[in-house]
């Protein structure tokens, strides 16, 4: 039996060609958001070993197919670089940039248990909150798309942004975020157990 490349099949001892019909485009964008990863691997793994990056690295049509996808960009979960939160920051860009108006869904939930330390050291800790200041100024500027925002932290004082959006997203007259369906924010203090308070089903 002859070699067969691509596109070929074999049959009556004859070499014929099938001619393959692409996926609508709305069909392969819906495949595409269900290979999104979970909110743990992705807090665990790179973004460059994940989709939808990895998928945007197939080939020059899936490429376009998956900028032009909103929706698979709309799902943000950071946390990677743990307290370096600055590392996070030009893959947040991205994805905000692609999700263009699509409604956000937003969680920096890293696990910092290990990284109590940083409060007592003054340096590290600036950074940490000036990484954390520029990365929610960057979701507080999407306020009013944000759908889901989950945030664990290590003091308050690097949630300055995301609490003044907090005291107006229930606002009747003017909301900052009327599509937020989900708030949890925890923050970290030493020697005390973690404080958290989760809004669920906000009626704004």
């Amino acid at each position: 039996m002859p070699m067969l490349t691509t596109g070929q099949h074999f049959e009556n001892g004859q070499i014929g060609f099938t001619r393959r019909l692409p996926l609508p485009p709305e069909l392969l964008a819906e495949i595409f958001y269900f290979c999104l990863p979970s909110d743990d691997d992705r807090i665990t793994t790179s973004a460059n070993s994940l989709a939808p990056l990895t998928l945007s690295w197939v080939c020059r049509y899936w490429r376009r197919l998956c900028i032009a996808s909103p929706r698979i960009w709309a799902d943000i979960v950071l946390g990677y670089h743990e307290h370096l939160v600055a590392r996070d920051l030009p893959l947040l860009d991205l994805f905000l940039s692609r999700a263009g108006t699509h409604p956000i869904s937003f969680k920096h939930s890293p696990d910092l248990t290990d990284h109590l330390h940083i409060l007592l050291d003054e340096r590290a800790i600036e950074l940490y909150r000036l990484g954390m200041n520029e990365m929610l100024e960057r979701v507080r500027s999407r306020s009013g798309q944000l759908r889901v925002v989950v945030l664990n932290a290590l003091d308050i004082a690097s949630m300055n942004p995301v609490l003044s959006m907090i005291q107006g997203a229930r606002s009747t007259d003017s909301p900052s975020c009327p599509l937020l369906d989900e708030l949890r924010v925890s923050v970290i203090h030493v020697g005390q157990p973690s404080e958290c308070f989760v809004l669920q089903n906000l009626d704004i």
